[in-house]
């Protein structure tokens, strides 16, 4: 049995024959648009002189701050959310999973839990 290697194709020959993405202009807008909002949003964003007041704020300010700082961190949110799980856990609470969404409503309606979840990053 012989094994052919074939020759890499140079950079013209590949995109030649690659398959463009598509540009969906509703979903551009969209996209746009959300990201002005968190632009928006981190620019009225006063920060004080506690790094802990700062992210707890920070993570009550907007909807979009913890997606923030999970990316900032290299943190997905399953594991995020597991982290919350084993903490439920560990004090007793068996309740049912939360979804990011639950995560991000309380941490704006709970200043405690706010602050619980700006500890994990100090």
């Amino acid at each position: 049995m012989m094994l052919t290697l074939y020759r890499k194709p140079t950079f013209e020959q590949f995109i030649e024959t690659c398959t463009p993405l598509a540009v969906i202009e509703p979903l551009e807008v969209e996209i746009r648009q959300r990201i002005d909002s968190i632009a928006a949003a981190l620019l009225t964003f006063q920060p004080t002189d506690d790094p802990l007041e700062n992210l707890t704020r920070f993570l009550q300010a907007d909807k979009n701050f913890l997606g923030i700082v999970l990316a900032l961190t290299n943190l997905s949110q399953e594991k995020f959310l597991r982290i919350l799980t084993a903490e439920r856990f560990a004090n007793d609470d068996y309740g049912q999973e939360w979804n990011i969404d639950r995560v991000g409503s309380k941490l704006r309606s709970d200043p405690i839990f706010a602050e619980r979840i700006a500890r994990l990053y100090s």
